[in-house]
C-alpha cells in the first residue's frame, strides 16, 4: 500500500498530470450545450468566450445548472480515453526506457510491480478525469452568471461519475501498454476499440451504450446491468495487464 501511495504521489506531482487535467477541462468545454431555433449549435466554449453576446439570448432557456448537468460531448468521448491515462503511460514508458523497472522488479517482485502499476494506472486516470471535471465546473461558475441554485449534489455526483469513467476507459490502453512498445500504437487503441465496439453493436442490432454514459450515471435509468458489464470487462483487462507484465521475459521492461 505504501508503494502504491508513493507511486500515485510521484505521478500526481508531475506537470504532465496537471496538463492533462487542464486538457480534460478543455474537452469538457467542447460539449454542445444549446441549439437555437434554426439549428445552430453552441458549445460551452462559445458561451464562455462570447458570453456577453450569447448569454442574454440563451439564459431564458438554459441555466448554469443545465450546463453543468450536460454529459461529455463527442470530442471528449474521442480523446479523453488517451488523455486520462497519459500521465501514467509517460512514467511507465520512462521506467522501461531507463531500465528503472528492472530495479523495482528486483526489489518488490513482478507480481507486486504489476499490481501496483495497474491499480495506480486506473486511479490516476480517474483522478485526471475527475479533476478535469471539477476545474471545468469551477470555471463555469466563475465565468457564467450564477442564479444561486443548489449545485452541490450535481457537482459531487458528476465528479464521482467522471472518476469512474476515467478508470473504465483507461483499461484498454493499459493492456496495449503492456503488450506494445510503440507509443503511437498504444495511443490508437482506444479509438480503434470504440469504433469496433460501435460497429459490432450496430451490426447486431444492439444498443450502442457508450462508456460516456459513465459521466452521468445519476441521470440514466436502469443502468445497473450495463455498468456491471463494463466494470467486469475493465477488471478482466486489468487482469490481462498483470498477466502479460508478469509473464514477460524481459524483466517487465
Amino acid at each position: 500500500m505504501r508503494n502504491l501511495f508513493q507511486y500515485l504521489r510521484d505521478v500526481i506531482r508531475t506537470p504532465l498530470f496537471w496538463g492533462c487535467v487542464i486538457l480534460c477541462a478543455a474537452l469538457h468545454f467542447t460539449t454542445i450545450c444549446y441549439v437555437n431555433d434554426v439549428g445552430k449549435e453552441y458549445t460551452i466554449f462559445e458561451l464562455l468566450f462570447h458570453r456577453q453576446e450569447l448569454w442574454d439570448a440563451v439564459s431564458t432557456e438554459i441555466s448554469l445548472v443545465d450546463i453543468m448537468d450536460i454529459p461529455l460531448g463527442a470530442y471528449g468521448v474521442m480523446f479523453m480515453p488517451v488523455v486520462v491515462i497519459f500521465p501514467f503511460l509517460n512514467c511507465f514508458w520512462a521506467e522501461r526506457v531507463t531500465g528503472y523497472s528492472r530495479f523495482i522488479v528486483a526489489r518488490i517482485g513482478k507480481v507486486r510491480y504489476a499490481v501496483i502499476r495497474v491499480i495506480g494506472g486506473v486511479l490516476i486516470a480517474g483522478f485526471v478525469a475527475a479533476f478535469g471535471c471539477v476545474l471545468a465546473e469551477i470555471l463555469c461558475v466563475l465565468l457564467l452568471p450564477f442564479d444561486g441554485s443548489n449545485i452541490g449534489k450535481i457537482w459531487m455526483t458528476k465528479t464521482i461519475s467522471y472518476f469512474l469513467y476515467g478508470m473504465i476507459v483507461s483499461t484498454p490502453v493499459l493492456v496495449a501498454a503492456a503488450v506494445f512498445y510503440n507509443r503511437y500504437i498504444v495511443a490508437c487503441v482506444p479509438f480503434l476499440g470504440l469504433y469496433l465496439m460501435d460497429l459490432t453493436f450496430q451490426k447486431n442490432g444492439l444498443a450502442r451504450w457508450q462508456t460516456s454514459y459513465f459521466t452521468y450515471l445519476y441521470k440514466v435509468g436502469k443502468w445497473e446491468n450495463n455498468v456491471v458489464v463494463y466494470a467486469a470487462a475493465a477488471v478482466g483487462l486489468m487482469i490481462v495487464f498483470c498477466v502479460v507484465l508478469t509473464k514477460r521475459r524481459d524483466g517487465c521492461v
